[in-house]
């Protein structure tokens, strides 16, 4: 992939539409597609190490993160799952998920909290036993379509299975 990247760019007949196809590329592993209930699709980035897990949507502001976009919390084991809201700049909808993605339980309106000074406190949402958890914004219309029990569909090229395999020690 390096070695056609280079390639292209040092070859005047690279095309712009080649050069974005290459740049446009995406690890699976860094995002994918979730299908809701409704048919429609969100787009999500995977929070996989802690590092990522640890800054969630910190410092992330509106129009770095669209209304149809989501961050997914992906663990290899179910555990008790507590969110925080330092340095946000949107409130949150919550969803905790069981291991195929399935609705347990949601946290709605978290309130946004910009920097990470007390007072007053940071937001915290409930502690939830859950393996997954997915991040939208709270003004999102499809997040309003979100009901406990639904059921959320995986669509990547790379199954859940896989990425649990990759993540675990």
């Amino acid at each position: 992939m390096m070695a056609a990247s280079i390639l292209c760019l040092t070859l005047t007949s690279c095309t712009k539409q080649t050069l974005l196809e290459l740049f446009n590329k995406r690890d699976p592993l860094e995002t994918a597609k979730i299908k809701l209930p409704s048919g429609e699709v969100i787009r999500v980035k995977l929070a996989l190490t802690e590092e990522e897990k640890t800054k969630g949507l910190s410092g992330v502001s509106e129009n770095q993160f669209k209304k149809d976009e989501g961050l997914l919390f992906f663990y290899s084991k179910r555990g008790r799952r507590s969110f925080w809201m330092p340095d946000t700049y949107f409130p949150l909808d919550l969803f905790f998920l069981d291991k195929k993605l399935k609705i347990l339980d949601i946290v709605r309106n978290l309130p946004n909290h910009p920097g990470f000074q007390e007072p007053p406190p940071i937001p915290r949402a409930r502690t939830v036993f859950a393996f997954h958890v997915l991040e939208m914004r709270s003004d999102s219309h499809l997040a309003k379509k979100l009901s406990h029990g639904d059921q959320l569909q995986w669509l990547s090229s790379i199954s859940l299975s896989e990425i649990e395999s990759k993540i675990r020690p």
